[in-house]
């Protein structure tokens, strides 16, 4: 990790330190293994914060390290799986803004399907525009197994759905580096930057990552 990520981490470390000792909560900042609960002993936390009614997990993460942080799954996992624990997993850098206004919504299923088929017809004759669509419809698929989570995300930008549900160990890190790398090439294009052609991989990894958001949703809906 670099200085300057590091500080950064810190500094909010600290900043919600000091907002759960306002709420009334005892906080352990770096607890030692002794410290911690035996299903949490194999883990190096930032920090526990605990009341009377639950305890929560805080992790701090900037955007170079989160994707290095494969222990965020299991962790969220095991703390998720306990009752009376939650995980909390902050960024440092998110966007908080809404994406749009109004009563805009989102794409349905089916509707995510028919985009797949476009995508697969442009990617032979322009992966640009098959890219920018293929993007469309991941952010549409990631608002809807949002929505299945029970998370406010619906309007929320793409980075900050990709990053909650990757906390949440939804999204696998294989899958975040394809999501990733495909935010980065849509927002050069569409910014009017010039790019290596997007190649016809990413937009096939961006492809199968929306087909299996699309099963996640499929599987979180009653039968």
């Amino acid at each position: 990790m670099s200085k300057t990520a590091e500080a950064l981490e810190e500094k909010r470390l600290q900043s919600i330190a000091r907002e759960y000792k306002k709420k009334g909560y005892q906080v352990l900042l770096h607890p030692s293994r002794s410290e911690l609960p035996d299903f949490l002993s194999s883990f190096s936390l930032d920090m526990i914060a605990i009341n009377d009614q639950e305890n929560v997990v805080v992790e701090v993460k900037s955007k170079p390290t989160l994707t290095k942080s494969s222990y965020l799954t299991p962790l969220a996992k095991a703390v998720n799986n306990q009752p009376g624990w939650r995980f909390e997993l902050v960024v440092t850098n998110p966007v908080k803004s809404a994406v749009v206004e109004g009563n805009a919504q989102i794409l349905l299923t089916s509707e995510i399907k028919e985009r797949i088929r476009l995508v697969r017809e442009l990617s032979g004759k322009e992966q640009a525009a098959a890219l920018i669509l293929a993007w469309s419809a991941i952010e549409a698929a990631l608002r809807l197994v949002g929505q299945e989570q029970g998370l406010e995300l619906a309007k929320k930008p793409s980075l900050l759905i990709i990053k909650e549900l990757y906390s949440l160990g939804v999204i696998s890190q294989e899958d975040y580096q394809i999501l990733d790398e495909g935010l980065q090439s849509r927002n050069l294009i569409v910014h009017g930057f010039r790019e290596t052609k997007p190649t016809p991989t990413l937009v096939n990894d961006l492809i199968g990552t929306i087909e299996k958001l699309l099963n996640i949703g499929n599987a979180n809906s009653p039968a």
